[in-house]
């Protein structure tokens, strides 16, 4: 029920937001690594929310109480929203690693494997 895209988003862009947090303490700015560390905990909190969600949903079919189609669909909504929170956080924290100066050229490789995965991801 717990669209598939979710499952590989929310690795991935976790991975992003703590390889730039990484980056952002080596010699990015104070403010911008908080903001990916804030980005990185709401976007926790909001996946763990997106699951007791989806536990509330199964019981709810299995009671009667609704049809697994209005399940899907209310699940696949907010699954959406959470999707885009993912992209845009992820999307911040790379072009905040890529803005590093003395980024190594295999960090930048990596930062750019990462958004076409990223983009890939939430098509």
């Amino acid at each position: 029920m717990l669209n598939a895209r979710t499952g590989r988003i929310l690795p991935l862009a976790a991975l992003i937001l703590s390889a730039t947090v990484a980056l952002s303490a080596c010699g990015g700015s104070s403010k911008a690594t908080d903001k990916l560390r804030q980005q990185g905990a709401e976007l926790r909190q909001d996946s763990a929310s997106l699951q007791a969600y989806v536990k509330k949903e199964l019981a709810e079919v299995k009671a009667g109480t609704k049809t697994q189609e209005q399940a899907d669909a209310e699940i696949k909504a907010k699954t959406a929203k959470l999707e885009g929170k993912v992209k845009s956080a992820a999307n911040t924290a790379i072009d905040a690693a890529e803005g590093q100066s003395g980024l190594p050229n295999d960090a930048k490789k990596q930062l750019e494997d990462a958004r076409k995965q990223l983009n890939s991801a939430t098509q």
